[in-house]
């Protein structure tokens, strides 16, 4: 099992998804990834760090299987960058927006009569650096979409009597406090999300008496599939938890009122 502590519940599921991207193209989950989903002019997706020649040799056989490369040019790279200790560092030109083409490639190790072939190397790994933040940002929104709620305190269900009303309402997942949850379990949420269209919401317990808040608890990690009744993905320990709190709540308001009266 790997845990690593991230900042949300989303921000896990981003990192783990970027992972896999990065390792359905034989690029290194060394790189640090930096990215923006708040669908305005900063969204996007960059990595930064190095490709070492270890990196370079998996990741040319892609670029010649993608066309980024001729056949040609793919075996001379291959020869250099083994011999040569060629690598290649991805450094970002600015802090503020998190778009591909703000980030610089650049090559250490080729001579000067290599020129060219630094070039074609740099130009292929360009095009798919783009195609992977690329897929990596149409994912994300996904995975925003799926763990975040679709407006402020959004209601996900109510049950109500005279005077006491139950509410289950979906929270940013940065009100439940950092994730650590095991990457297998986020692997399979990130699943959950993009093939099943499900969602992995965090979700607040309320209960208001006469208007009154009485009591509320908390659930990170709520799954919910297209469709399914309410009984399915409610936890009845929240329930009773919270049904306890608001009914030890309203005794203490009802023995403090009756002490007053009879002050009075």
């Amino acid at each position: 099992m790997t845990f690593q502590t991230f900042h949300c519940l989303t921000s896990a599921l981003l990192h783990t998804m970027a992972k896999q991207e990065l390792l359905a193209l034989n690029w290194p989950t060394s790189l640090h990834l930096e990215y923006g989903q708040q669908r305005g002019q900063s969204d996007g997706v960059v990595f930064h760090g190095t490709l070492s020649s270890t990196d370079l040799l998996r990741i040319i056989p892609g670029l010649r299987g993608k066309r980024y490369l001729s056949r040609c040019n793919a075996r001379a790279l291959f020869t250099a960058v083994r011999e040569q200790g060629i690598c290649v560092r991805l450094e970002l030109t600015q802090s503020w927006y998190s778009l591909s083409w703000d980030t610089r490639l650049v090559a250490e190790g080729f001579s000067d009569e290599m020129e060219m072939l630094e070039k074609r190397l740099l130009q292929a790994l360009r095009e798919q650096y783009d195609c992977l933040c690329h897929n990596v940002k149409t994912l994300g929104y996904k995975l925003t979409e799926g763990t975040c709620p679709a407006q402020y305190d959004e209601n996900l269900f109510t049950r109500a009597t005279a005077n006491i009303t139950l509410e289950a309402v979906a929270v940013d997942p940065c009100d439940c406090g950092y994730c650590d949850t095991d990457e297998a379990i986020l692997e399979e949420y990130i699943r959950m999300i993009l093939d099943d269209n499900a969602r992995v919401v965090s979700v607040r317990f309320q209960v208001t008496c006469a208007g009154q808040l009485m009591a509320e608890s908390w659930a990170s990690e709520v799954v919910i599939l297209p469709g399914q009744p309410v009984r399915k993905w409610v936890c009845r320990s929240e329930i009773q938890y919270v049904a306890n709190e608001a009914r030890h709540a309203i005794t203490d308001q009802v023995q403090a009122f009756r002490s007053f009266v009879h002050a009075a």
